[in-house]
């Protein structure tokens, strides 16, 4: 059921983090040097155990005739809506690829907590949720400063990754992670922009969901306009973390101020003085 739905007003949990200016530098650049694989003696780690997801929900990928070109072309305009069922057919034939059912590959594989901070206010959030789902827009490379890797080992979540940079990408695939992955972006927009970039909504119709435990958007200065794509009358979020450094004006006002409509809560800003949260 949707916030606006629900009979009886719930207060949800929105934390807002502050990265710094020199995070267009770090996500620019940042991983791309660091190929090495982990040494597979460090693959007894008990974490590695859980190397298939926990449920899989009924994805349509493969299902269905495939799209030509030309009804693929027809669905990047803004008539198209969210819910398009030939728009959520492509993404999940397409444009989403399945969890890992391999070993982690990761650089740091004793880690717990990967992120700088925002996984442990989240948790502090959703203390009793097990075998939750997450979405990470702005993945990178799928491990450092990943705020969705501790829920995925630690407390055995299934999520979405979105990642827009290919060679970037590249590392997420690497890694291995159990979580569906999507190599695009979130639109800007009520519907599908450019050749990659989807609505939330869209990709969690294409994942037969409504409901997202932990929602993590950075995505360097389009946050509040990916927002307000989301229909939260039918897409239930009950924390997320938005990066707010990249806006115009005073975004992390203007991130607050709009999800209060949608009885969202400010609960707290993560910073660092390495510019890393």
């Amino acid at each position: 059921m949707g916030l606006q739905a629900n009979s009886q007003a719930r207060n949800f949990a929105l934390v807002i983090l502050s990265i710094g200016l020199l995070a267009t530098v770090f996500y620019g650049f940042h991983r791309q040097d660091r190929m090495c694989l982990i040494d597979p003696g460090n693959r007894d780690d008990p974490r590695d155990v859980r190397i298939v997801p926990n449920e899989t929900p009924s994805l349509n990928i493969g299902k269905g005739k495939a799209l030509s070109q030309e009804e693929i072309d027809g669905l990047f305009k803004e008539t198209t809506a969210q819910d398009d069922p030939v728009l959520i057919r492509y993404i999940a034939q397409s444009r989403i690829d399945l969890p890992s059912y391999q070993p982690y590959d990761l650089d740091g594989p004793s880690h717990r907590d990967f992120s700088r901070g925002q996984s442990g206010l989240a948790e502090k959030l959703l203390p009793d949720v097990e075998r939750g789902f997450f979405v990470e827009c702005g993945a990178l490379d799928g491990e450092g400063r990943s705020n969705s890797l501790y829920f995925e080992r630690e407390r055995h979540w299934e999520g979405l990754l979105i990642e827009a940079d290919p060679l970037n990408y590249k590392d997420v695939v690497r890694r291995k992670r159990k979580a569906y992955a999507s190599n695009s972006c979130l639109s800007p927009f009520p519907y599908p922009s450019k050749v990659d970039c989807f609505t939330l909504y869209s990709f969690m119709l294409a994942l037969n969901r409504t409901v997202i435990d932990f929602f993590s958007l950075d995505v360097e200065g389009s946050e509040l306009p990916i927002l307000k794509t989301i229909p939260f009358d039918k897409l239930t979020i009950k924390a997320l973390t938005v990066e707010f450094v990249h806006g115009q004006g005073d975004p992390k006002a203007d991130i607050v101020d709009y999800l209060k409509q949608f009885n969202y809560v400010h609960k707290g800003t993560v910073t660092r003085g390495d510019w890393t949260a």
